[in-house]
């Protein structure tokens, strides 16, 4: 998976995510629920969200909207099981430490001439979507590792009475509450003050490499 602006998404690959993300958790849980009643111990549905399922971020539109699609579904498949007897647990971790962050960190060190494909997009969004890029990277740092996630799978998956959502790494529950207490005005100037930060570094950097090149 690669950030883009919306404007410039391959759709071949956000329908790709969209099929892995959404409508396979549609298929996989349409072809199970059967099996899960049967028995006098009901199965168990765990679906993996994010933070990104409550914490919009730009560049990464697609996912995000997957992940916001996962939580919905979770919530609206939770009420709708309630009387069945089999509860519905979702997943929600903040940054983890997979090959994600790797495929990421290889796009932030290569021209990214195969996202913003024309001059006039690269004017629009570059600076931006290189900062973007460098945020990217230090969130895989600060990663967690993914036997954390782990855990809190084999604890939802084993617990008499699970939660309805696990909130994964100190970033999850952070923005969880910033996400769920501020309005939206004053949680959209947050950002965008701390994005403008990130694009005046970026642009810096973006004119030290033209200067290097002799543009």
């Amino acid at each position: 998976m690669e950030l883009a602006p919306l404007e410039c998404a391959d759709l071949a690959e956000v329908r790709k995510l969209l099929d892995v993300n959404v409508w396979g958790i549609f298929a996989v849980t349409r072809a199970f629920l059967p099996l899960l009643r049967k028995g006098q111990q009901k199965g168990r549905i765990i679906n993996m969200g994010s933070v990104a399922g409550h914490m919009p971020v730009p560049y990464w539109s697609a996912y995000c909207a997957s992940k916001h699609a996962v939580e919905g579904l979770s919530d609206c498949l939770r009420y709708e099981l309630v009387n069945q007897g089999i509860k519905v647990v979702l997943i929600k971790p903040g940054p983890v430490r997979t090959t994600l962050w790797n495929d990421l960190d290889h796009a932030k060190h290569r021209d990214t001439s195969h996202v913003l494909t024309t001059a006039d997009m690269d004017k629009l969004y570059g600076t931006e979507f290189a900062a973007m890029l460098h945020e990217a990277d230090k969130a895989g740092v600060a990663a967690i590792p993914v036997s954390t996630v782990v855990n809190v799978i084999y604890k939802a998956a084993t617990t008499p009475k699970p939660d309805a959502k696990y909130h994964v790494g100190p970033k999850s529950w952070a923005f969880y509450w910033l996400r769920r207490l501020a309005p939206d005005a004053p949680y959209d100037a947050m950002m965008a003050k701390v994005l403008a930060a990130e694009y005046r570094s970026s642009a810096r950097v973006r004119a030290q490499q033209a200067k290097a090149k002799g543009l």
